[in-house]
């Protein structure tokens, strides 16, 4: 993946969650525009601290070299709760 592409993913508007997949299968979800940092070689995704709704604040940072990330997608939100576990319609 190149960094302008996922550059893109933090400055839509209105912005869309995601979620980026690495080779491993690895999966991380950024739910606010500031939880990640992009450079040419490698992203900063902030983890939100567990149990808060705090989504705008990172617990713990993880660091993805650009190479392993092989997907991002939209995180759907209109059919499911604010913690994933609503049902769907």
């Amino acid at each position: 993946m190149r960094d302008e592409d996922l550059f893109k993913f933090t400055r839509q508007q209105p912005f869309q969650p995601f979620r980026i997949t690495t080779t491993i299968g690895e999966t991380f979800e950024v739910r606010h525009p500031d939880m990640m940092v992009v450079s040419r070689s490698a992203v900063a995704v902030g983890n939100p601290r567990r149990g808060h709704d705090d989504e705008d604040r990172a617990d713990t940072i993880t660091t993805l070299a650009m190479i392993h990330i092989v997907k991002v997608e939209p995180i759907p939100t209109s059919s499911k709760s604010r913690n994933g576990k609503g049902k769907q319609k």
